[in-house]
């Protein structure tokens, strides 16, 4: 992404275009549009033009010239360039085998897949602990997509509502916790989370915060990693889509935060395992969190299988 970042702030003028490439088949350039908002642009002599909508952070215009036809995309907002840098980063990358004729279509396929992270306008950053969260997440999905293949993997990344596990497939699942390295508890947010008619795992993970020089696990890098371990446009779009559901849009705020992995255990859930069940409870009760001391649950610890 930094030659992506460095070819737009070489660009001054409004309205001024550079081609991204020699060596690129595709007539593609980095620039500024009229307004002075970074720029990306397609130039091609497809027959038609396919309609296609904007968002809330990018501006599509699409115009026919004496020479050729433009497909230009625009960033509306500049806290979210970062995320732009990456979107043409993966439009420059993924493209290059591409026919010419077919050049057009797949741009317009690939743009259609980052669509839903370029329609959120999310303000707030996420935090700390929301930031390990999501790091810890995406940390096993990636385990997942070596031992299960990308589509299997992220389409069992299922989380983002509380009465799911992080993680269904098969006829298992995974919740999984990541914390402080200093802590010694993990907080169990619903009954669901451990609750199960089919034997699962609760993974936890224990970070400690470094430097934000340190080389260790930064969440926009490892955003960017899986995103390109996935070459299929619909499951991109699954991805991409549960990374917005969790607040996720790329900031730079994020690589302020790098982290060092202590260690990582796997516990198995089952009906010896201590948890509140709903079974237990009063139908009074509507909502219930508790915490898991873990030095008490030694005993379920299990090997990792991923």
């Amino acid at each position: 992404m930094d030659n992506v970042r460095l070819a737009f702030d070489g660009i001054v003028e409004n309205s001024f275009y550079r081609r991204v490439d020699k060596t690129h088949n595709l007539d593609l350039y980095f620039g500024k549009n009229e307004n002075g908002n970074i720029s990306f642009q397609f130039r091609h002599n497809s027959k038609e033009i396919i309609k296609i909508k904007g968002t809330k952070l990018i501006s599509i215009k699409q115009a026919i010239l004496s020479d050729y036809i433009v497909l230009e995309f625009s960033l509306c907002n500049n806290r979210y360039k970062n995320l732009f840098y990456t979107f043409v980063e993966d439009l420059i990358t993924s493209s290059y085998v591409i026919e010419l004729e077919q050049a057009y279509v797949f741009l317009l396929n690939r743009y259609d897949s980052w669509k839903k992270m370029f329609s959120t306008t999310n303000e707030k950053v996420l935090t700390e602990n929301q930031v390990i969260g999501l790091i810890g997440e995406l940390l096993v999905l990636d385990r997942l997509m070596d031992k299960k293949g990308f589509e299997k993997a992220i389409k069992s990344w299922t989380g983002s509502a509380l009465t799911h596990k992080d993680f269904s497939f098969d006829d298992t699942w995974i919740e999984v916790k990541s914390i402080q390295y200093s802590n010694n508890t993990v907080k169990i947010a619903s009954i669901e989370q451990l609750e199960s008619s089919n034997i699962g795992h609760l993974m936890i993970l224990k970070f400690e915060k470094m430097s934000s020089e340190y080389h260790g696990y930064k969440l926009n890098l490892l955003f960017k990693e899986i995103l390109k371990k996935i070459p299929v446009n619909n499951i991109r779009e699954v991805f991409l889509e549960q990374m917005s559901i969790r607040g996720y849009i790329e900031l730079e705020e994020y690589d302020l935060f790098s982290y060092q992995l202590k260690w990582d255990k796997m516990y198995l859930i089952d009906e010896k395992f201590p948890r509140i069940s709903r079974a237990t409870l009063s139908s009074a009760i509507i909502d219930v969190s508790y915490s898991l001391d873990l030095s008490f649950i030694e005993l379920y610890e299990e090997e990792l299988f991923i």
